[in-house]
């Protein structure tokens, strides 16, 4: 059985995040705007109510919490901010210790995780498959997003530190 359920919700286009303690029978809801949303612990407990429509599951003894989330202080970092609290959640850490201070450096963080850390595949393509001209000696990695590419398949002549591949141009740009 699972500790917590983690449910990510868009709410008119602010992102916050709920959390579902099944052996407590909590439902906390992170909010880094700190608005009310209330309304999701009645959804809950209506998904309840038909999850258990044959049992005598008594509804009284759920709770609503409002979880602790750090400010928001812009109009655009609020998915920065439930993946932030996710992250603390599941690690135990306390969800204060992610601020809006941390969110440029945390976007970055979660772009490499997903992009597997960058690790290469093998020792002979690299990550421009479409064009890889086969084995090469001479590596480079993105700062951007962590790809691994052959310096001669990104046509780069010199290792720059803080190259930018061509996947990176294209999204950010």
């Amino acid at each position: 059985m699972f500790s917590c359920i983690l449910l990510p919700i868009c709410d008119n286009g602010h992102w916050i995040l709920m959390v579902v303690s099944l052996s407590e029978r909590i439902v906390r809801v992170y909010d880094s705007l700190r608005g009310d949303h209330q309304k999701y612990f009645c959804h809950w407990l209506f998904f309840i109510c038909l999850r258990n429509k044959a049992s005598v599951e008594k509804l009284e003894n759920w709770q609503f919490v409002r979880g602790c989330s750090s400010k928001q202080e812009d109009g655009n970092n609020c998915g920065t901010f439930v993946i932030m609290n996710a992250e603390a959640i599941i690690k135990n850490i306390p969800t204060l210790v992610m601020r809006q201070a941390h969110c440029e450096t945390y976007r970055k963080y979660v772009t490499k995780r997903l992009l597997m850390e960058g690790k290469r595949r093998n020792e002979e393509t690299c990550d421009i498959v479409e064009s890889c001209s086969g084995p090469h000696k001479k590596w480079i990695q993105c700062d951007c997003c962590g790809k691994w590419l052959h310096m001669k398949c990104a046509q780069v002549k010199k290792v720059d530190p803080s190259y930018v591949c061509v996947f990176c141009c294209a999204l950010y740009k």
